[in-house]
């Protein structure tokens, strides 16, 4: 199959682009197993579309400090390098695109593009899942749906600062940017701040060492948690 994503040159890391290729083509059986009348060109694709294209570009390994996915944060960057030994599974969801991680290679797919794919097709399926569910069961099966799921997360919001996640053992996020950003989302659930899927995605927070820093991993997961959240509601 062709593919349009660009790649890195052979003295930098990307994505192996058989791994992203394999995940991509499990995504899009996927979607059109779930979605039988899902088409290539059909309007809501950047989708079908960009499953096939997203046989083209997928995201790099980079974490979420500032210095991450070519100076942009990603939990995809350092999760692809903590997880690459994970196999993929054959039954792809908008939880598993979210957590889905590659080998780094040289040569590889460059990280950025892939990355960026990865993103529009984790919004097509909770797109898809969110019509399946109002058509089944209402738009207020989903709302609690979506309600259950943000509870899960007010735990850790209601922590004292520099407590709210585990102290990294070695290097990670340095806890204050986290804390100011869980304030914002605090804020966003009583209704007195905006944040977007897109802020989730890309917010950077610096490096620190030991009880200056939270464990990247366990900050990665919650952020994952919300975007969740945030794609049911957007």
């Amino acid at each position: 199959m062709k593919t349009t994503f660009t790649r890195v040159s052979k003295c930098k890391l990307g994505y192996d682009m058989q791994r992203v290729d394999q995940f991509l083509a499990q995504a899009k059986n996927c979607y059109v197993a779930t979605h039988p009348d899902a088409r290539p060109g059909d309007a809501d694709d950047e989708t079908v579309s960009d499953i096939r294209a997203v046989h083209n570009e997928i995201r790099a390994g980079s974490s979420r400090s500032a210095a991450s996915r070519s100076d942009t944060r990603s939990s995809r960057s350092s999760r692809s390098l903590r997880s690459q030994q994970r196999t993929i599974d054959t039954t792809i969801d908008a939880a598993s695109i979210a957590g889905v991680a590659f080998p780094m290679v040289h040569g590889g797919y460059a990280p950025s593009a892939v990355d960026a794919a990865l993103d529009r097709l984790q919004t097509a399926f909770v797109q898809r899942q969110r019509a399946a569910v109002l058509t089944q069961s209402g738009e207020e099966a989903w709302l609690d749906a979506t309600y259950e799921l943000a509870r899960q997360l007010y735990p850790r919001l209601r922590r004292p600062k520099r407590a709210r996640f585990a102290d990294a053992k070695k290097t990670g996020y340095a806890k204050a940017p986290v804390d100011r950003f869980l304030d914002r989302v605090n804020a966003y659930f009583a209704g007195k701040a905006h944040v977007s899927v897109h802020d989730a995605r890309m917010i950077t927070f610096p490096a620190a060492k030991k009880a200056d820093a939270y464990d990247e991993a366990v900050v990665d997961a919650y952020i994952e948690e919300l975007i969740r959240v945030l794609l049911a509601v957007e």
